[in-house]
């Protein structure tokens, strides 16, 4: 009944003082539109980078310099987090005992081209008092850090657009930018090809990956060619993150080793080097046929998960490898009865010498908008989506002097997920997060209120719970770091 108390004190505290603001201030000028697109087709994002050349192009009395400018835009972000309970120091003693963070966070994004080129850009500036967390700015072309810079170039590219080619058209994009992938709304599965920054696992960021990428649009259909020359790893929470709490617990099969020693136990993480057996190749075709939007997509190269092995020369080190995988993603998205959107993602996952599992992976599910609602609600429209995510091993990790796969850290393998959006009117928003392991108490909630306060400035509260009754489940072993946020953020 924890979770149900502190959800009513949320409410109390928060919710309504913002419905008696809303109120008062019901005739403050119009924001800017930020409503979810409810459009699925797949071949939207070529069509909107089309057009965004095409507004690159310059006019005879400006030059691009002036049009890269004048393109800037971005958001100023200032949040702090209050943590409701201690966290449990018993597994590592270093760990960091501080309840409250702050961070402010600069994002920024600009373009400029001509008639079929196209040069954008887009990171972020940020800072804050969690210690461990931040060192540097951008490191090129390889950032082997695990720790989140305070300066961060995150895309950098050069696009080539409408480049006649047969009976269709090609884009070319060389630099770093984000690779997406999948189709699904809650999560994807086939949707891991960009690193991310875990820092906050809650707030995780994608990571542009270094591509040289083709792009080739006829018809109803998209074929996306490759290549990735640089391996780019996530970025983790530092080794005494409270996100990291029961990192220390680990579970050798068949015991320890001999000489092992749980005060000298470390883990080391061993990075792929810049090297011509490191890259990594991805290939996808994606369309519509008959209303139903697809994608198939073959991948080879490196994991976007981390295996374990035993060191051969000390038995107190764990190293942390990233196998060579074969992926193979597909998806789907239609919508049903005029209103409800139906979709489904899968992953099959074969690794090289059997150092992790041989998987597969899928989820399916729909998102329903009520839009409008009974006129005597007074709100817009409510949005929600639920998936289920499911997966089955096909055969284990049997790899020699390996201890552990990248079974404990993949989400989807027995999960419900929940998602709702209700638009009250332009200045109130209120979302809903869920998700629950089937058959276990491990669990994820988050509520969250986003007020308009002035034009393009926006307050937003919010509430993490976790649950589990083990340590070693995807959510249990944050069951120490329910949270307040609040944050103010200024959009241009």
């Amino acid at each position: 009944m924890m979770i149900f108390r502190k959800l009513g004190l949320f409410a109390l505290v928060a919710l309504v003082p913002l419905l008696l603001v809303n109120a008062a201030l019901a005739q403050s000028p119009g924001p800017r539109t930020s409503d979810r697109d409810s459009n699925f087709d797949l071949l939207g994002d070529l069509d909107m980078e089309a057009e965004a050349a095409a507004d690159a192009a310059p006019a005879e009395d400006e030059n691009v310099l002036h049009k890269f400018v004048g393109n800037v835009s971005g958001s100023l972000r200032l949040r702090g987090q209050q943590f409701v309970d201690s966290v449990d120091t018993s597994g590592n003693p270093n760990i960091d005992r501080e309840d409250s963070f702050g961070e402010v966070t600069l994002n920024l994004e600009s373009y400029t081209g001509g008639d079929n080129w196209r040069l954008g850009m887009s990171g972020w500036l940020e800072t804050g008092n969690q210690a461990h967390t931040y060192a540097g700015v951008t490191h090129y072309l390889q950032d082997r850090q695990s720790k989140r810079r305070y300066g961060q170039l995150n895309e950098s590219f050069l696009m080539f657009t409408g480049l006649d080619l047969g009976p269709g058209e090609l884009d070319i994009t060389v630099g770093k930018r984000l690779l997406k992938n999948g189709i699904a709304t809650l999560y994807s599965p086939g949707d891991r090809y960009s690193a991310t920054d875990f820092t906050d696992p809650m707030d995780s960021r994608m990571l542009g990956a270094w591509q040289a990428r083709f792009d080739y649009a006829f018809d109803n259909f998209v074929l996306t060619a490759a290549l990735l020359p640089v391996y780019q790893r996530s970025i983790e929470p530092h080794e005494n993150s409270r996100w990291l709490a029961n990192s220390i617990d680990f579970s050798f099969p068949g015991g320890p080793p001999p000489g092992f020693d749980p005060a000298l136990f470390r883990v080391k993480t061993d990075v792929p080097s810049l090297d011509a057996d490191n890259m990594s190749y991805f290939a996808r075709l994606s369309g519509t046929i008959a209303g139903w939007d697809f994608f198939v997509a073959p991948f080879w190269g490196m994991s976007a998960a981390f295996v374990q092995r035993a060191s051969n020369t000390d038995p107190n080190l764990i190293i942390k490898d990233v196998p060579n995988v074969f992926n193979l993603s597909a998806g789907f998205a239609t919508v049903l009865f005029e209103r409800i959107q139906f979709h489904g993602d899968s992953l099959y996952n074969w690794t090289k010498n059997d150092e992790d599992d041989h998987f597969f992976t899928g989820v399916i599910g729909f998102t329903y908008k009520i839009d409008p609602l009974p006129s005597w609600l007074h709100s817009d429209w409510l949005e929600f989506t639920i998936e289920y995510a499911g997966e089955k091993i096909i055969d284990s990790q049997d790899a020699n002097g390996f201890v552990s796969s990248s079974k404990d850290g993949r989400l989807g393998r027995n999960n419900l997920l929940v998602a709702a959006t209700y638009k009250v009117n332009e200045d109130l928003t209120f979302q809903i997060n869920a998700a629950n392991e089937i058959q276990r108490t491990d669990h994820l909630f988050h509520v969250e209120a986003k007020y308009r306060i002035w034009t393009d400035f926006y307050g937003i509260i919010g509430f993490d719970e976790f649950g589990g009754d083990d340590n070693d489940t995807f959510y249990g072993r944050w069951e120490d770091n329910d949270r307040l946020t609040g944050t103010f953020e200024y959009v241009f």
